[in-house]
């Protein structure tokens, strides 16, 4: 039988037998203390999960707060690149521009796009810009609008800009407006206002 006469000693036969110190443990503790680093690490998942899907919603109503703002100032990213507003494409007019050139995804794609318009520069030529439309432009955004204006251009015959708006863009993003292939639209940096 082991003799204990010290703190210090009960100590290092609990560290020497840990199935007297899981016995020790679950008689002073109860089974909701015991069970605490289990269900504080399923609380932190289960939060980390909820704070990742509120970030995501966060982004999409940002999103969305900005295409609102810039389809309702249209006339703003013509005028910025020196073109006068025309028209604002519908979803009709995409689906009829795409006809049967498109098909699956691709269509889908293009007849979501967030914003084109048929512009007109200082002469009168006609011209279009196809804008994507974001809080922070990614190369999903970049893509799509170099390929929507490519498209557009293919069946139009007619110049064709890829353009994206936005308050602020990621690395890949800053290339392409830095090499020309896509105009930035700035938009500021205002939270969307509660009425």
């Amino acid at each position: 039988m082991t003799t204990i006469n010290t703190f210090e000693e009960l100590l290092n036969v609990l560290d020497e037998k840990p199935e007297w110190a899981e016995a020790l443990r679950s008689r002073i503790l109860s089974s909701g203390l015991q069970n605490m680093p289990e269900d504080f690490s399923r609380f932190r998942d289960n939060t980390s999960r909820r704070l990742d899907r509120i970030s995501s919603d966060i982004g999409d109503l940002k999103g969305y707060y900005m295409r609102t703002q810039v389809i309702e100032g249209a006339a703003d990213l013509p005028e910025f690149l020196g073109y006068k507003l025309e028209e604002i494409l519908d979803k009709e007019q995409l689906r009829v521009l795409a006809g049967n050139r498109l098909a699956g995804g691709e269509r889908l794609s293009f007849v979501a796009a967030d914003l084109v318009m048929r512009v007109t520069d200082r002469d009168g030529a006609p011209a279009y810009i196809a804008t994507e439309i974001s809080y922070t432009a990614s190369a999903r955004d970049t893509t799509r609008a170099i390929q929507n204006a490519a498209f557009i251009t293919l069946v139009t015959q007619e110049p064709c800009h890829a353009a994206v708006a936005s308050v602020r863009n990621e690395n890949q993003v800053e290339e392409l407006i830095a090499s020309r292939e896509v105009i930035w639209l700035p938009l500021p940096n205002r939270n969307p206002e509660v009425e």
